[in-house]
């Protein structure tokens, strides 16, 4: 056995170790967008956990294979999300059923522009009605794949400064004391 040979398995571990690495850092906004997803999705309750769950794979799904600026808003929407929970007392299960409705509405969109953004080029050289569309097309695209997450974020902010935070603990706790009118 040569020197070279006895190499061999080594050089193909650390070109497996290279690649992995290369395809995280590839996939580095899918990557981020992990944690997020796995957080919104373990603490769902056990009821709604598979609308999560299939929320959350739609759009880790579209972060991997969509455009950059898909993955980046999928992020913000993400961590958005967790901080609007953690600050949300009066109705968290509704805000979380919100979450995985507009998760998943901007993965489908996600996947829209993927699939325009990939057909238009070839479809544009074909000629026809396609070509005198595509600048309608563009400007509604662009706007949905901008305009959905902000709406979505000000949905956010909605939920949480709808309801202030008051003294004296959650929503439960001050019915309770007002029907008992403070007695134990």
């Amino acid at each position: 056995m040569t020197f070279n040979q006895a190499l061999l398995p080594f050089i193909w571990i650390l070109n497996g170790f290279l690649a992995i690495l290369y395809l995280l850092f590839e996939h580095l906004l899918a990557v981020l967008l992990l944690g997020p997803l796995v957080w919104l999705s373990i603490s769902t309750e056990n009821s709604r956990r598979p609308w999560m769950i299939g929320a959350s794979a739609l759009a880790l799904g579209c972060s991997m294979f969509a455009p950059a600026v898909i993955g980046i808003w999928l992020n913000v929407m993400a961590i958005g999300s967790i901080i609007a929970l953690r600050l949300e007392k009066f109705n968290p299960a509704l805000l979380r059923w919100r979450i995985a409705g507009g998760l998943a509405a901007y993965g489908l969109v996600g996947i829209g522009f993927l699939a325009y953004t990939s057909l238009s080029p070839m479809l544009a050289d074909s000629g026809g009605f396609f070509t005198q569309g595509q600048g309608y097309l563009d400007v509604i695209i662009s706007i949905a794949v901008y305009v959905f997450p902000l709406g979505f974020i000000g949905m956010l902010v909605q939920s949480i400064w709808a309801h202030p935070p008051v003294d004296g603990g959650t929503p439960e706790q001050i019915i309770y004391r007002v029907r008992t009118r403070g007695q134990e």
